[in-house]
């Protein structure tokens, strides 16, 4: 499996000395007389079975990578008949590990049946038979040669680097130290050989380095020029031993370098965790984007059947694993795919269900390291550049994706319906705050016209309605949300509110009550649903839902100014009372307290302090109408008083 560096020098040398050698070439996987070239000598190749040989022309029709991973996970002799050069990972899927070998790898069982001796020493011979090459350097950018010496040394320190991590896992931590000095003397660039030896010298090891390791790795990372890829560093400069220490000193970024760190099946002990509100919005973002598969139709006992019968139909456990995240039942989508990896699935064809995964459970180092690898095969396709801007995005790296990957997706949807190209550029203006939102609804409107079935893309648009304070279109798209599912709880939530300012009580009953109607109905639906049955004098009902909203979230005033107002309708004044103190240490800045604070005056009997409170409470214009409706009740209660004193 070539990397295109010295395809050319193999075939000479192989042609020397009367070799057969044949090159797969995944960087050529775009032009179609080399797929079709390889599809022929293949299919002639008497070494694999026939079935192996079918198999592989139907994958080669689908994807020329899907062949190749699959050509390695299929055959347990692969380690007989293969290298590859920049891959390494190829061998993980093939349930193997990669043994560096000078420029190639090899596959083995496991790690114990590599020779430690023999593996340093063949290094040792080969960097010294290349002396003279290393010693010439990459020379200047204006020769011929400049890029190809480049490259080549860059993938000695890679190969270097590895045979370290090899060493290491072979308990010969000096020999692997000495591996990874050699690759940072082959290109300085290699971050994965630098944080090695950071590693190294943190466990013990010559620490007459350490000191200078640290100040190495420091003005790297922090004050470099990102001159390496970050987020796919086992692709460019090798493993690292050692991720944990990395990503506990906040570089999450290391993830990237972990063995076998492109492959799926991986999991994180150190998940970043989002905020409700942006995993909801992550989640119904995914959940459009899964839907344009075009096979989202299908339910869940069509795939379970399909399962029952190939328990490793990658087609079904990718359907499967979408309904459960559509739905953000994440645990659910872990164990569909566990499963069928567990039943023979090659792991590879599972990355995209992995990295929508991760993104739907707020893992965005795991789901762009995933994507970032599968962006960076040249037949990406628009929905893993679109999933990977989408990680890059809620990890604020807002720069490459408006510079390097929507570029990109524009120029492959170009001919297509340029779905992905809208969502992601909706998307970069959104994240800008609030000056790009109203661009971000005219993206998020073209990306509705072009696919009006996608109907997560209405919940975004009805989420920038209310955030542009736009009540009228809010209200309109939220009537046709309902229309299609009547018991959506955003919906019928933002209806609910609505109807609740505009003083219809009876509509917002019904609307809100939908709206809480679910397992973890939102705070604000909760407060508006107690407010609602206040007015409507359901009061018993009423103060049950206000004390769950402030169970749920005690550090927010608004439930406890609605459990006020509960109870001083309920002639509860002490208690109500409490509530409201409770509320005003959080914020006092709330002038719509005083109009509570007014009605407990009210309920004890004291027409003065309520009109005190009222007149703190500002202009009536700047009140909801039911706000208003319960000031105008608040007036007329302290004539009342006032007319019993005299």
């Amino acid at each position: 499996v070539a990397n295109g560096i010295i395809d050319a020098n193999l075939l000479i040398r192989a042609q020397e000395r009367g070799q057969t050698v044949r090159l797969l070439c995944p960087y050529r996987a775009r032009e179609t007389h080399y797929t079709e070239a390889v599809r022929r000598a293949f299919a002639a190749d008497t070494r694999f079975a026939e079935t192996a040989r079918l198999r592989a022309e139907s994958l080669l029709a689908y994807s020329f990578h899907l062949f190749i991973d699959d050509l390695f996970s299929a055959d347990a002799a692969m380690a007989d008949k293969a290298v590859c050069m920049g891959l390494p990972d190829l061998w993980y899927g093939a349930g193997q590990v990669p043994v560096p070998a000078s420029l190639f790898y090899g596959g083995a069982p496991r790690t114990e049946a590599i020779a430690a001796d023999g593996l340093l020493e063949s290094h040792r011979a080969f960097w010294t038979r290349w002396q003279a090459f290393i010693e010439r350097g990459e020379g200047k950018p204006r020769q011929l040669g400049y890029r190809y010496r480049l490259a080549l040394l860059r993938h000695m320190a890679f190969v270097a680097n590895n045979a370290g991590v090899t060493l290491d896992d072979l308990g010969r931590p000096e020999a692997a130290f000495e591996a990874y000095r050699k690759a940072r003397e082959l290109y300085p660039d290699n971050i994965s050989a630098l944080l090695n030896l950071f590693d190294a010298v943190v466990r013990g090891q010559h620490p007459e380095m350490k000191e200078a390791v640290e100040r190495q790795l420091r003005d790297k990372v922090e004050q470099g020029r990102d001159r390496y890829p970050l987020w796919s560093l086992s692709r460019h400069y090798g493993y690292v031993r050692n991720v944990e220490l990395f990503v506990r000193m906040g570089w999450q970024w290391a993830l990237s370098s972990s063995p076998g760190s492109v492959l799926a099946g991986l999991r994180s002990a150190y998940a970043l965790q989002q905020d409700e509100q942006k995993r909801a919005a992550l989640s119904a973002m995914m959940a459009s984007l899964y839907e344009m598969r075009g096979d989202f139709k299908q339910s869940a006992a069509e795939y379970k059947k399909t399962l029952a019968r190939d328990p490793k139909n990658t087609f079904a456990i990718s359907g499967l694993a979408r309904l459960a995240l559509q739905r953000s039942v994440v645990d659910e989508a872990r164990t569909i795919l566990e499963a069928g990896e567990q039943a023979g699935a090659p792991r590879r064809q599972l990355r995209q269900d992995w990295a929508a995964l991760y993104l739907v459970a707020g893992d965005l180092p795991r789901a762009r390291v995933l994507l970032q690898e599968m962006a960076e095969e040249p037949d990406a396709a628009p929905m893993t550049l679109a999933m990977l801007a989408m990680a890059m995005i809620e990890q604020d790296d807002i720069g490459a994706v408006e510079t390097k990957v929507l570029p990109r997706l524009v120029k492959v949807s170009k001919g297509q319906d340029g779905y992905f190209a809208q969502v992601i550029q909706g998307r970069v203006w959104q994240s800008k705050g609030k000056q790009g939102l109203k661009n971000a609804r005219l993206c998020f409107q073209r990306a509705a016209l072009i696919r009006p079935d996608v109907q997560p893309l209405l919940d975004v648009l009805l989420s920038l309605d209310v955030s542009l304070e736009d009540q009228k279109t809010a209200e309109a798209r939220a009537l046709t949300i309902l229309r299609q599912r009547p018991d959506h709880p955003y919906a019928s939530f933002i209806m609910g509110t609505i109807r609740l300012e505009q003083g219809q009580y009876g509509d917002a009953e019904g609307y809100l009550r939908r709206s809480v109607a679910g397992e973890k109905p939102a705070l604000a639906a909760l407060n508006n649903f107690a407010e609602v049955l206040c007015r409507i004098r359901k009061l018993d009902e009423a103060e049950k839902i206000a004390r769950q909203a402030v169970e749920r979230a005690p550090d927010r005033y608004e439930g406890w100014a609605t459990l006020a107002y509960v109870l001083a309708e309920k002639n509860l004044p002490d208690p109500a009372a409490e509530a409201l103190t409770k509320a005003r240490q959080i914020n006092a800045e709330d002038g719509r307290l005083n109009v509570v604070d007014a009605l407990i005056a009210v309920k004890r009997g004291n027409p003065d302090a309520a009109d005190q409170a009222l007149a703190r409470a500002g202009e009536l214009s700047e009140l909801s109408v039911a706000e208003r409706r319960t000031a105008v009740a608040v007036r007329e209660a302290i004539a009342r008083l006032r007319q019993k004193r005299e």
